[in-house]
């Protein structure tokens, strides 16, 4: 039943079938069973989170979140394929925003360039109207 459970996506009886055959008979191949049905309830939360974070627009949340757990690297995962679109998604629409950013950045630095070479202007010029104010 509960790799049943495991195969038709129900990661949460899977995980509460395997421990109860743990409680049984502890074999080390239901471990690692509950080990696999524990990562995939992970990567089904992850995966939710994501979505929710793209419905907010926030792709760098989106890449973060399906970065952790087996989300797009576990092929069991009932949404591995949807997982995997999202994570493409993600990286390309954040990927776009960090271009974004450093064209920002890069026009912010220049702004500044300019400004302090007015400032520096606008100094020199005041500081020779003061030496003439003083020598007359």
């Amino acid at each position: 039943i509960a790799s049943d459970a495991l195969k038709n996506g129900n990661y949460m009886a899977s995980l509460e079938g395997y421990l109860a055959l743990r409680d049984g008979n502890g074999r080390e191949e239901t471990e690692v069973k509950i080990q696999e049905a524990r990562n995939l309830l992970i990567a089904e939360e992850m995966f939710s989170r994501a979505e929710k974070a793209k419905a907010d627009g926030d792709w760098f949340a989106v890449q973060a979140l399906l970065e952790q757990g087996d989300a797009t690297t576990n092929l069991d995962f009932k949404n591995y394929e949807a997982a995997v679109a999202l994570s493409i998604e993600a990286t390309s629409k954040v990927r776009d925003l960090e271009e974004k950013i450093a064209r920002e950045l890069a026009r912010f630095r220049q702004d500044a360039v300019v400004e302090k070479a007015r400032r520096e202007s606008a100094e020199e010029k005041a500081e020779v109207a003061s030496e003439k104010a003083a020598k007359a």
